[in-house]
This record gives C-alpha cells, structure tokens and sequence, in this order.
C-alpha cells in the first residue's frame, strides 16, 4: 500500500530524478526537452523545500513513486510538480496526491498551472473541482493554462426584487457561452425575449447561490405550476456541487411536488444525474430545442 508523507531533505535528489522521468511524457508532447522541470536543479528545489512543503508517494518497498509541491502567499496555496511515475499511473496516485497537499493548507485558494496540450492533466484539475482563468505564452509552442480552486462556502437563499436583474444577466452570460451554440438566431432571440418580458417573469420565485457576495448561480422556478424556467450557474464553477446544491434548495421549499422543467440539449446529462426524468421526446419551438422533464423523487426530499 503507498503512503503519502512529508518529504525530507534528503529525498530532494531522488525527487528531482523521478521528476526528469515523470516529466518525459510532457516534453514528448512538444517534441523538445527545452521545458522548466527537466532543467530545474537540485538547489531551485531545495530553496522550493524551504518555502513551502514538499510531499512524497512511497511504494511498499520505501521507493518515492510520486510527489507534490506548494507555497501559501496571500491566501493562495500555489501548486506544482505534481507527478507520478509512468509505471504506477493511471491508479488515482495523482489524485490523492492533490487531495493530500490540498489539506495540508486547508481552506485557502489553490492554484496551478500546466500546458495547453496536457490533456490529461486539465482533465484531473477540472475533476478536482479547479477552473480555468487565465492563458500566458511562454513561447510560440508552450502555453500554460492557469487554473483555481476556491475554497470559500457557498450559501444559497430566495432573491429579492431588486436582484432579479442581476440573475437575469447570469443567465444571459451563461446561455451565451454553453448552450447557445446549440441554437441558431431565432432560438436565441427568443430566449433574449424572455428575458425581458414581464409577462412572462411574472410569478417566478428567485434562487441564488452565493460565493461571498458574488452571485454564482439562479433557479428560477414558476410558484403555481412548479415549473422551473431558469436554472444557470457560472461557467467559473462548473462542476462543484453548485447546481445540485441550488435544486436541493429548491426541493426544500416545494417538498413532495412534481417539478417539472425543459431541458436544453446541453443541460440532459445534469438533469438525469439529479434524478430528472424524460417525459417526452425533445421538441422545437420559436427555435428553442428542449426535452421535457419531471422530478418526483418525493423518497429523497427528506435529505
């Protein structure tokens, strides 16, 4: 069984040797060598030692196999090197490397970086609950990708009149970004026109999730009808718990009710992971694609 633990100074020397192995499947990526890990030295990572924390992966046999490091400045625990040796991947070692150097500086805002080709690796982050926010060229063939994780609760609560306007914007932003592309122009004018059409806002009940002060995500729900119209959250918090903890929220409040919404061809997959079911096959209308749902869970709205 491997076991996580701080690194020492003498295990510098063989961690910057399985950092040059580790490292190999990235430079082949560029075809080139000419990357930061397989040029840094031993005494960058010692000084790296000194101002953060370095943890090791070790094998039943006292091999170190995988490691992670961080610094905390400012409230944010900077990550990097996080790597596992191409014999022992593909077991969830990097993982639980993350989650382990993640805890060692709890509630704080973490941050990495990796290239734009690191697939794999972008992949892991956005498993792991971090987000892209920003993109810098080191050189015409190496770009890395920024990412963050933010450990700040979440609340949720009912809106008020005055910030109806404000979640109307999100769900403007949000529609733009991820399921437009799914519509062509009459399908998002149509939606622009709802968005302004009192009428049809009329009797819709607002609820927000909050990070801090920042309103990060919407459910707007039709009271009479239990109907859900508007269900968006911020494309910076994707896949965080946001939109299950939003629907929970509501579920409290319309306790053993159908809730009934229509879907957009984007958002399928996340209504059936929260138990959603079709109630009919998807359909067309002002140019707006939907499959129609319910929700009647009642077994679970004791949670």
């Amino acid at each position: 069984m491997c076991r996580i633990e701080k690194a020492n100074l003498e295990d510098l020397d063989e961690i910057l040797r399985l950092q040059y192995l580790a490292y190999q499947s990235e430079a082949a990526l560029f075809g080139s060598n000419d990357i930061p890990p397989l040029k840094q030295k031993l005494d960058e990572v010692t000084e790296e030692y000194a101002q953060g924390r370095i943890l090791k992966m070790i094998d039943e046999d006292g091999t170190i196999i995988g490691s992670v490091r961080a610094k905390e400045a400012d409230g944010t625990v900077y990550i990097g090197k996080l790597m596992v040796h191409p014999d022992h991947r593909r077991k969830g070692y990097g993982r639980r490397l993350l989650t382990e150097i993640e805890q060692s500086f709890a509630g704080k805002r973490y941050e990495l970086f990796t290239s734009t080709r690191s697939k794999d690796n972008i992949r892991l982050y956005q498993d792991n609950g971090y987000r892209e926010f920003d993109q810098r060229i080191v050189k015409d063939d190496l770009i890395f990708v920024y990412m963050e994780k933010m450990k700040s609760e979440v609340s949720i609560r009912k809106l008020s009149a005055e910030e109806r306007s404000t979640a109307l914007d999100l769900a403007w932003r949000v529609f733009s970004e991820y399921e437009s592309p799914d519509y062509g122009e009459e399908g998002i004018e149509e939606f622009r026109k709802c968005l302004h059409d009192e009428g049809y806002l009329a009797g819709i009940e607002y609820y927000g999730a909050f990070d801090g002060e920042r309103l990060i995500g919407l459910v707007g729900i039709r009271s009479d009808k239990k109907h859900i119209c508007f269900f968006f959250v911020d494309g910076k918090y994707h896949r965080q718990g946001i939109g299950t903890k939003l629907f929970k929220a509501v579920r409290q409040e319309y306790p053993n009710q159908i809730i009934t919404l229509n879907s957009s061809p984007y958002g399928v997959p996340f209504y059936h992971a929260l138990g959603f079911t079709d109630t009919d096959k998807e359909q067309t209308v002002n140019g707006i694609w939907f499959t129609p749902m319910k929700y009647e869970d009642f077994a679970e709205d004791g949670d």
